[in-house]
């Protein structure tokens, strides 16, 4: 028999974590970049890996400094926890929620990225990277990776409907850019 412990159940239990707690910030970002959308961010539980340092403290730390919009010192405290973790793709995702929050949209992109190379099936690693991309002008992407997260999210999802309405405001977005650009184009210099 084998001495590794079965970490099915912390994993599903991340998991569950991860989900429930992805939309709670939405609320908190400035409207330049959310408008009226929902933001997932996670928590992580505890664990013995995290309870090897203060990972778990300073987590739950960023995690309030987020949700109450203290960005800078938020910004701070993930610089520290992914100190401790950097492995971590939670620590990444909120890192990036952080960078959004601060108007760097080009490095939190670069946070989800990196989210997203951690752990394919983070869910909310495409959401925050879908913002990003948004926010960058880039919709096509945008939409791109919103619908990665879908995929990601259970059917009946919380964020479901938040993120197919984000879609289809992006799609409304680039079509009317596209017709722009057509017209603009289209008339003599």
């Amino acid at each position: 028999m084998s001495s590794r412990k079965d970490i099915r159940w912390f994993a599903l239990l991340l998991t569950l974590v991860s989900v429930i707690g992805v939309g709670a910030l939405i609320n908190y970002l400035p409207t330049t970049v959310m408008g009226d959308a929902a933001l997932p961010f996670t928590r992580v539980a505890r664990s013995k890996q995290l309870a090897a340092h203060r990972l778990p403290q300073d987590f739950g730390q960023g995690v309030e400094l987020l949700e109450s919009r203290h960005y800078k010192s938020a910004l701070t405290v993930w610089h520290r926890v992914l100190e401790y973790a950097p492995t971590l793709p939670e620590a990444h995702v909120n890192m990036g929620f952080t960078l959004l929050g601060l108007g760097r949209a080009s490095d939190a992109r670069d946070f989800f990225h990196t989210a997203i190379q951690l752990r394919r099936s983070q869910a909310n690693g495409y959401y925050g990277l879908a913002l990003a991309l948004a926010t960058m002008g880039q919709t096509s992407d945008a939409v791109a990776a919103m619908r990665e997260y879908l995929q990601h999210i259970p059917k009946d999802g919380r964020y479901r409907i938040q993120a197919q309405n984000l879609i289809a405001r992006w799609q409304i977005q680039a079509s009317r850019t596209l017709a722009s650009v057509t017209t603009n184009s289209a008339k003599p210099h």
